[in-house]
């Protein structure tokens, strides 16, 4: 098992089996870390497929997630209930998800105990006008129906469910990112506002001759006032007699 769901990249799995001593015969079970996490059998009593139940199903949509519901007290106290809520809930609730609309929600699984016997029924879910904003609902049984008893089971090991237990740690908010659907994080960087004045350009030929007629007007206006360059006077000759 181990082996297969490494290859398959699976967490889950449930093997069906039939057998004159263990008759309709299902073994659920989960992997933690591609290693087996635990198992547990149970026997399939009666069954009803949703072919049975005609069209009830229409109103459910393939994919959508299911309002999950555990009734009797054994699902609280007693090891082999628990472990079959947990595994029922694993494989039921779909992808994780932080919010969900009301009109979404469109089948009920409901899960009851009674008498050391599991009653599993999946229900369809009508919104009706009720007068107020909260709509007034309907249930009607769409399949399938299974009457299941638990019969074995192999908890995990405890150093195994202690690993498997840990929260990550919380990690600090980065600020100025965002995540897209995609999961690819992005991030905002601030840049001071920028001289335009003070910007090195690039030095361009047509540029040269005024760059040298204001150097040479610098050095010019840097000498003291004797050293600057008095403008040279021109001789006038006498004409001859």
């Amino acid at each position: 098992m181990e082996f297969m769901c490494q290859k398959n990249d699976c967490s889950l799995f449930a093997v069906a089996s039939h057998s004159k001593k263990r008759a309709h015969n299902i073994v659920l079970g989960r992997m933690y870390d591609y290693h087996l996490f635990d198992q547990l059998e149970i026997g399939i009593e009666e069954q009803e497929t949703i072919q049975e139940f005609g069209s009830a199903a229409s109103g459910a949509s393939c994919g959508t997630k299911p309002l999950i519901i555990f009734m009797g007290e054994k699902f609280e106290t007693q090891t082999e209930f628990k472990a079959l809520k947990s595994i029922l809930t694993d494989l039921l609730r779909g992808q994780t998800v932080d919010k969900i609309a009301l009109m979404g929600l469109d089948r009920v699984v409901l899960v009851a105990e009674a008498n050391d016997k599991v009653y599993f029924r999946q229900c369809v879910m009508k919104f009706k006008k009720s007068g107020t904003r909260v709509p007034r609902v309907e249930l009607t049984e769409m399949g399938p129906s299974v009457n299941i008893t638990l019969r074995r089971h192999r908890p995990a090991a405890v150093e195994l469910e202690k690993e498997a237990m840990k929260a990550p740690p919380h990690s600090k908010k980065l600020k100025n990112t965002s995540v897209d659907t995609l999961g690819e994080t992005y991030g905002r960087v601030y840049l001071p506002r920028q001289e335009m004045d003070e910007v090195a350009l690039r030095k361009m030929k047509g540029l040269k001759r005024e760059r040298r007629a204001t150097a040479a007007a610098k050095s010019e206006a840097s000498k003291p006032e004797e050293q600057q360059k008095k403008p040279k006077k021109t001789k006038v000759e006498e004409p001859s007699e």
